[in-house]
């Protein structure tokens, strides 16, 4: 009797032992399943941020996936193995890749190089009249409405605050404009081109390399301006630009005697467009053309501003002025 009352308690044929086994089994599987769904969600978010272009959120969304993924196998190795060991490494092999989708952000996320050029104008044959056109105000434009079309279309007036100032000596009858431009960015430039625009009324003459062209003007990439009164050409690099190369593009001549408003100046607006894929910027100016002198030899860029009578007023003092003429 007590040899079969010890075998009935005996711990290896304990009725409560298959009951302890299941509810253990329950215990390791929520975890598991809970693993997949996240497995499922993530995996689907990050699909979902990747097809949008949402490429940073798509790469952290992928590394929970793969977090959860690399769980399911901790959580299945800790029933057999030391847990300490199987979470440390799971810590560790978190932590390496990681750092692996870190430098993946870093890389999406730094600014792709663009193209950028730095463009100058040369009047005649001397390397002193060359002009940087670099100045903020020569890239700012100024519109205001003057009235309605029959067509539908509105009349527009533009205004640029740039001056470009030219001196005239006496008996010259021409001035020759020499535009170049240098890619000093760090990405190597195909199909590189400028547009260039003259007033109607300059009976310019054009090297038989430029072509002439119909141009418009995008505002705010919601207005587009067709201007009336300019008259434009083109030209293309025939070449890649390397950085720091630099381009002279054929020279244009304004054969015409100037015509002095008054006994002062003669005005007129030239822009310059250049393009490649990936690059658009404009120049605008007031190109100023004034009687030379002895201490007025030099052209020069400036800033300017209308007046309420509509005339516009140069921007620079005495001092300045000296400056541009050393």
């Amino acid at each position: 009797m007590n040899e079969n009352t010890e075998t009935a308690l005996s711990p290896d044929n304990d009725p409560d032992e298959p009951s302890r086994s299941m509810t253990s089994k329950h215990k390791n599987i929520w975890p598991v399943i809970a693993e997949v769904v996240g497995v499922g969600i993530f995996g689907t978010l990050s699909n979902n941020a990747f097809s949008t272009d949402h490429k940073i959120a798509g790469i952290w969304l992928s590394f929970a996936a793969l977090a959860s993924l690399l769980a399911i196998l901790g959580t299945t190795l800790a029933d057999r193995f030391s847990r300490f060991r199987v979470w440390g490494g799971y810590i560790v092999g978190l932590i390496l890749v990681g750092g692996w989708f870190t430098r993946w952000t870093w890389v999406l996320a730094r600014p792709e190089p663009k193209p950028h050029f730095t463009l100058s104008l040369q009047i005649g044959d001397s390397p002193t009249a060359k002009m940087f056109l670099t100045n903020d105000f020569l890239f700012a434009h100024k519109f205001a409405k003057f009235g309605d079309l029959p067509d539908g279309a509105i009349n527009v007036k533009g205004f640029v605050p740039g001056c470009v100032v030219i001196p005239i000596q006496e008996g010259e009858s021409n001035k020759i404009f020499n535009f170049s431009a240098e890619n000093d960015s760090s990405v190597r430039v195909s199909d590189f081109e400028v547009v260039v625009g003259f007033p109607k009324e300059w009976k310019c003459g054009f090297d038989h390399n430029w072509h002439e062209v119909d141009a418009f003007l995008i505002v705010d990439e919601a207005l587009k301006f067709s201007p009336t009164n300019e008259q434009y050409i083109a030209v293309r690099s025939p070449w890649n630009l390397y950085p720091k190369d630099c381009i002279s593009f054929p020279a244009i001549t304004n054969p015409c005697v100037p015509e002095y408003v008054g006994t002062s100046l003669k005005a007129g607006v030239f822009e310059v467009a250049f393009r490649s894929p990936g690059f658009t910027d404009v120049v605008s100016a007031n190109v100023i053309f004034m009687p030379g002198s002895s201490n007025f030899s030099k052209p020069f860029v400036v800033q300017g501003e209308f007046r309420s009578d509509g005339l516009m007023r140069l921007l620079i003092s005495d001092e300045e002025f000296a400056k541009t003429q050393q």
